[in-house]
């Protein structure tokens, strides 16, 4: 699993310039400004690529069917992990700081 927190830091830095943001649907929520909605809305190809990279790593180390499923985007390898009522759930936000990522700034993490 370290192996694969390490490749995906690398690709976000590799694929970094240029990255355009495809956006996702969110609903708007009680308190959001026009950045707070903005920042929830960002979404790069980039984003699903680490996710998909990480949790297929995690798939291999994990019983998946005890396993609920926190993910921010919607990608093919979420569907390995059951949604059940598992004690144990695996978050995962693949570039938080999406905006950020998207300007170029360091100021994301995966």
């Amino acid at each position: 699993m370290s192996s694969a927190v390490l490749e995906a830091g690398q690709l976000a830095k590799r694929k970094q310039k240029g990255v355009v943001n495809i956006g996702k649907e969110v609903k708007s929520l009680p308190g959001d400004n026009e950045t707070t909605l903005a920042n929830r809305q960002a979404k790069t190809i980039v984003d699903e690529e680490i996710q998909e990279l990480l949790l297929k790593a995690a798939a291999k180390i994990l019983d998946t069917k005890k396993v609920n499923l926190d993910a921010e985007e919607k990608t093919p390898s979420a569907k390995l992990f059951s949604s059940n009522g598992s004690e144990t759930t695996l978050v995962i936000d693949p570039i938080d700081g999406t905006t950020q990522y998207i300007a170029g700034t360091e100021q994301y993490s995966i």
